[in-house]
């Protein structure tokens, strides 16, 4: 009787385990379904890890046109430009009649990527030194926020194998309690399991199975909000600090183009003045042919072009034109002046950029351990850089070492990265600090009185946008 028993049970495993194993896999209906939901919802980042997961597990799916619009949607709203423009490029080479499909800005994105950038007149050449660094210190920043990216869906994969792993062992459970008869309430993800004594093995198989399906369930929509809620935060602050990275790294590029001009406008101003200079000196010696050149029309100098001076005297005149100007605000995103920037030029006004002042903002650093010793110190990081963390090392006011395992502005993603570091049987502790992020101020307009700076303001708010007069800085 007893290895009759056994023989139920058995059976019973495999037909509970067998469907679990394929319910953990997502089929490419489902998945194209959950990127469609969060690109509806303007989740952007979170539809662009689905609509990725979706080109590498089916490359040739019939859909890859509508994924590939999609995906470079997402990237040019999070600020991932040069993500954006390679997925235009694969979307026109391989349907060249999906452009009647894209959005002006994202079609400009592709035609200013294949137009030639315009040459400065006389370019000097610039210093290679400030730009390599500005280029590898947006490169870092860029390969840090990937990674931060790609350790949330490992982070992701491990938690559904870990709640497939809790649904089988809870299956395996109920189908022991169904045989030997008992009454008895079980719990798959908080929420409790009745398990009644049924009349016979296949009804008790059928409630068992029908009532963890809806914990199970229960459990994964809960799961589901939660890390929803937490990618898109992490979303934020990561096009955050891409898009103040690739700021400066404008900024700094436009400053040494600017100095690089400016040299050779300074260049050319002795040029003239030598010029100048060694014609008197030819008309003291010569009175007859001074004559002559008097008579005639004066060549122009080769030194200076004619055109360029009328154009730096209406850029001095452009620059000190008024002492009133409209304010904005200031803000932590570019994506957020988007809509005010329209609403500018639609009233005839050019919006003016500029950094503003910093804000301080609180994160969370991966404390790995305290040491008094340097080389104990550095074990610490071989062992984090085996299980592929990232690692930095600080000495505090005493002269111990701290080792640290990263920094996170979103707490769920620090916690996530503790629990991987646990597998690796390293121990941590979330320390908090703050940092300063940089802004942005948005200003219009050059007004000669406030009257007149008013005037424009009111007319900007029939628009839906209210400015502040201010004067500008002398």
């Amino acid at each position: 009787m007893s290895t009759m028993r056994m023989l139920l049970v058995a059976v019973l495993l495999a037909c509970l385990i067998v469907p679990s194993a394929s319910f953990a896999d997502s089929d490419e209906a489902s998945m194209f379904t959950q990127a469609r939901n969060h690109y509806k919802e303007n989740s952007y980042y979170f539809a662009s890890t689905w609509l990725e997961r979706i080109l590498k597990k089916y490359p040739s799916t019939s859909q890859r046109e509508e994924v590939l619009l999609m995906l470079a949607k997402c990237y040019a709203s999070t600020s991932r430009e040069e993500k954006a423009v390679r997925t235009l490029k694969t979307l026109l080479k391989d349907f060249p009649k999906a452009s009647d499909k894209l959005e002006p800005g994202l079609l400009k994105m592709v035609q200013d990527q294949s137009q030639p950038p315009p040459q400065l007149a006389e370019p000097e050449p610039v210093p290679p030194a400030a730009e390599k660094a500005a280029a590898e210190k947006v490169a870092a920043e860029k390969v840090a926020a990937e990674k931060v990216a790609a350790e949330k869906v490992a982070a992701e994969k491990s938690m559904a194998e870990k709640l497939s792993a809790d649904r089988v062992a809870a299956q395996r459970v109920a189908a022991e309690q169904a045989v030997a008869g008992q009454t008895a309430d079980g719990q798959v993800g908080g929420a409790k399991i009745p398990v009644a004594r049924p009349t016979t093995i296949e009804e008790a198989v059928a409630e068992r199975t029908a009532a963890i399906k809806a914990a199970v369930e229960k459990a994964a929509i809960e799961k589901a909000a939660t890390e929803k809620a937490a990618a898109e935060k992490a979303a934020a602050e990561n096009a955050a600090a891409e898009k103040a990275a690739a700021d400066k790294a404008a900024a700094d590029k436009a400053a040494v183009q600017k100095a690089a001009v400016q040299k050779a406008a300074s260049k050319k101003a002795p040029a003239k003045k030598t010029a100048a200079a060694k014609s008197k000196k030819l008309a003291d010696k010569k009175p007859a042919v001074d004559k002559a050149v008097t008579q005639a029309p004066a060549p122009p100098s080769p030194a200076v072009s004619t055109p360029s001076q009328p154009q730096v005297a209406s850029a001095g005149a452009a620059s000190a034109t008024g002492a009133y100007t409209l304010d904005f605000g200031t803000f932590v995103l570019k994506s957020e002046m988007f809509g005010i920037k329209k609403k500018i030029k639609s009233a005839g006004m050019k919006p003016v950029v500029a950094p503003g002042p910093k804000k301080k903002e609180q994160m969370s650093r991966i404390h790995a351990g305290e040491y008094t010793e340097h080389q104990a110190a550095e074990k610490m990081m071989e062992k984090l850089r085996k299980a592929k963390a990232d690692n930095f090392m600080l000495q505090d006011k005493s002269g111990k070492f701290n080792v640290y395992a990263g920094s996170y502005f979103d707490k769920v993603g620090a916690v996530d990265e503790q629990l991987r570091l646990a597998g690796f049987g390293i121990t941590t502790e979330l320390r908090p600090t703050a940092v300063e992020v940089s802004t942005f101020s948005l200003t219009a307009g050059s007004f000669k009185s406030e009257k007149d700076a008013a005037r424009k303001g009111a007319e900007l708010e029939k628009l839906g946008v209210k400015p502040t007069v201010v004067q500008r800085p002398k």
